[in-house]
């Protein structure tokens, strides 16, 4: 059953290959000699020696990699939330609690990272009335990225001491009006979307300007302290996050800072 369906439904990260090494093990026992009374397959030397220098390539084992060896297929919205529920990272970074996406593999799958990041780079624009946006480069009419390169920390590809390649999107107003909009209209079906969640809270509320005042700023603390590691059972300092209506509650009721402050100049 498994192969068939990996088969139909290929892997796309270096897994590909453990993979066809795995299910061509599984071939040669089941093309072996009939089973034994105890209902074991009688391999032969020749038969045992394949397997096991298949066994001593794979995973932690294969050294090397050639990128063109793993498949490439068109990227699939629902194939990448799938993918970022198992890989994905969402946080808040730095002293100044900014809300970061990442997705990282072994740098043998750094193909599907880049893939990945184009897709999202690719995303359209969703740009909500009143919102003020920092990125002057982009192209309204066709709701896309242009000169991607030029913006300031808009995305990171990086490989660090791990060998591990990471794809990182933290312009807050990139992740707001293109990024955002994909992931709330996609569902998930992990405890990936409680990160996710409340990730998009901080984000909203540093969009409106909630992160200048008091009651927005300890919203935000809040939910730093208790996200990813700080939410787990197995995390020595647990810590509560705040009441999911408390904070829509507070987002739809509170008139966002950037506009108080707009309206106070125009007075």
């Amino acid at each position: 059953m498994i192969i068939p369906l990996l088969t139909i439904y290929p892997l796309r990260t270096s897994k590909y290959l453990d993979f066809k090494d795995w299910a061509e093990a599984i071939q040669i026992v089941n093309n072996s000699s009939p089973s034994n009374r105890k209902g074991n397959r009688i391999l032969s030397p020749e038969s045992f020696a394949s397997i096991l220098e298949l066994k001593n390539r794979m995973n932690y084992k294969r050294l090397s990699v050639n990128p063109l060896t793993i498949p490439v297929y068109p990227m699939s919205p629902n194939w990448l939330i799938a993918f970022i529920e198992g890989e994905g990272s969402f946080f808040i970074s730095g002293a100044w609690f900014s809300p970061v996406f990442s997705i990282s593999q072994n740098n043998q799958s750094k193909n599907l990272i880049e893939q990945i990041g184009q897709f999202i780079l690719s995303l359209p624009f969703k740009i909500p009335a009143k919102v003020e946006l920092s990125i002057q480069k982009v192209d309204l009419a066709n709701s896309k990225l242009i000169e991607v390169k030029e913006l300031n920390k808009t995305f990171i590809y990086s490989l660090d001491k791990n060998n591990a390649t990471s794809f990182s999107l933290q312009n807050k107003d990139l992740l707001f009006v293109m990024f955002l909009p994909f992931l709330e209209s996609k569902p998930f079906y992990t405890r990936k979307f409680k990160h996710f969640q409340f990730w998009s809270f901080v984000l909203k509320l540093k969009m409106a300007g909630y992160n200048l005042i008091p009651e927005g700023l300890e919203i935000i603390k809040r939910i730093a302290k208790g996200m990813n590691d700080g939410s787990y059972s197995t995390c020595k300092i647990q810590h509560s996050l705040p009441d999911v209506d408390s904070i829509n509650n507070f987002i739809l009721n509170k008139e966002s800072y950037a506009s108080v402050q707009k309206t106070k100049k125009q007075a």
